[in-house]
């Protein structure tokens, strides 16, 4: 199974008004986005409902895309890493709170927000240590390139992604600023970087 989260918004990401942290079903398909990337698959669950999300995803999908020719194999994890500045390279923060990570809300199942009763919103913890949400626990910070296609710029990051979590991902065309692919079960676009 396809862990769509990894395609997901994360805080610190792009600036946005929509709830984008989590996948989302609307007209008949599963939506992952970070602002960068739009993935989806079909799906029979009923829309998301009680919280902001981007609609109308279909109109991506919808352009007369050009078809190219791109081997993926040309897409290779060439990122630099440096030890991560907010955990000094342990991939552990013992300042946040594991309740709510740091921020001093959670969102319960009625999709409030409220002040989390672990540490009273201040967002800090005792000795208890989580995983750094800065580098994802690793200790390191990836410095990611950019991979030329047809003389745009794309995000090596989330093609490599793609490449190694979407089975049978393959470069099916672009547009404008939109590269289309296809995986088994769905397909994506990925907008181009400047």
């Amino acid at each position: 199974m396809i862990d769509l989260n990894k395609f997901c918004g994360k805080d610190g990401g792009v600036c946005s008004p929509f709830n984008i942290d989590t996948p989302f079903i609307d007209n008949g398909h599963k939506y992952a986005t970070n602002g960068y990337a739009i993935i989806r698959m079909k799906s029979d669950e009923p829309n998301t409902d009680g919280r902001l999300i981007p609609k109308d995803l279909n109109s991506f999908f919808e352009n007369a895309f050009e078809k190219i020719g791109f081997n993926i194999d040309h897409i290779v994890d060439s990122a630099a890493s440096i030890k991560c500045g907010v955990c000094d390279g342990t991939g552990e923060d013992r300042n946040a709170c594991p309740q709510c990570n740091g921020t001093g809300t959670c969102i319960c199942e009625c999709y409030d927000e409220h002040s989390c009763g672990l540490c009273d919103g201040s967002g800090k913890s005792g000795d208890d240590a989580i995983k750094c949400t800065n580098c994802d626990g690793s200790g390191e910070i990836k410095i990611w390139n950019h991979v030329g296609i047809h003389g745009q710029k794309y995000s090596e990051e989330y093609l490599s992604l793609c490449k190694s979590d979407l089975p049978g991902f393959e470069i099916v065309g672009m547009t404008g600023d939109l590269l289309k692919f296809q995986f088994d079960g769905g397909e994506g676009v990925l907008l181009k970087i400047a």
